[in-house]
């Protein structure tokens, strides 16, 4: 057993993923929440370091148009961080979110397809005039998120 394995524990099995979305918080903060169809739901705090909505939509256009099989990034939490891991496989995706502050690996699947839909509806809901007050940093990934809801057929 590697050391990182003899730290990182699994919380249960794969959940089916139902729905991501995106909150802002105070200036630099936000919540992404990936809530699971059995109710169970993962929120995880990102600071301003991450391009967060710029990574998920990458993540998302990456294994929709099968550029490549995986993609993975982080969202810093100051001092802490957390891993986003995709892989595809034959027929749906792994997502796994593994936590620096807890060492806590949280696992869900979903299709590339719908994986992609979820984000695309996620980042389209956050109000982009408070995202500009708050989120300084990074500017809205409108371009990105119109690509991919057109790859989408939205």
């Amino acid at each position: 057993m590697t050391e990182i394995n003899s730290h990182l524990r699994f919380e249960d099995v794969p959940r089916e993923l139902e729905a991501i979305s995106f909150a802002l918080d105070s200036c630099g903060w936000m919540d992404c929440s990936l809530a699971a169809s059995d109710g169970f739901t993962l929120t995880v705090r990102a600071s301003y370091v991450s391009d967060v909505l710029a990574d998920f939509l990458d993540a998302a256009w990456t294994l929709a148009t099968e550029s490549s099989r995986a993609a993975t990034f982080v969202l810093h939490g100051e001092p802490d961080a957390t891993i986003v891991g995709c892989l595809a496989t034959e027929n749906d995706v792994l997502l796994v979110i593994t936590s620096s502050e807890d060492r806590r690996a949280y696992r869900f699947t979903s299709t590339s397809g719908r994986l992609a839909r979820l984000i695309s509806d996620g980042v389209a809901a956050v109000d982009r005039g408070a995202y500009l007050d708050t989120w300084p940093t990074h500017p809205f990934p409108e371009e990105r998120l119109s690509n991919l809801g057109e790859l989408l057929g939205a």
